[in-house]
C-alpha cells in the first residue's frame, strides 16, 4: 500500500497526535513497520534520559522523507 503524493502532504500538515495516529493504523493495516538501518537500527536517545528509542514509519517513501 503505497502512500500517494497528496496523502503525504496533507498528513504532513497535520499536529503530531494526527500524524501518530494515522501512522499507527497504517502499520496495524499493512502489519509492516519500516526503520533507519545504519548497520544496525538508527536508535536515539529521548530527552536525554538513558532509554533508547527506535524510530518507526508507516511507509518506505516516509524513511526516505528523512535524507
Amino acid at each position: 500500500m503505497e502512500l500517494q503524493a497528496k496523502e503525504i502532504e496533507a498528513m504532513s500538515k497535520k499536529g503530531s497526535k494526527d500524524r501518530y495516529i494515522y501512522c499507527i493504523k497504517r502499520i496495524v493495516d499493512s502489519e509492516q513497520a519500516w526503520v533507519l538501518d545504519d548497520d544496525g537500527f538508527a536508535l536515539c536517545g529521548q530527552n536525554g534520559s538513558d532509554k533508547e528509542v527506535i524510530m518507526l514509519w508507516s511507509a518506505r517513501i516516509c524513511c526516505k522523507l528523512c535524507f
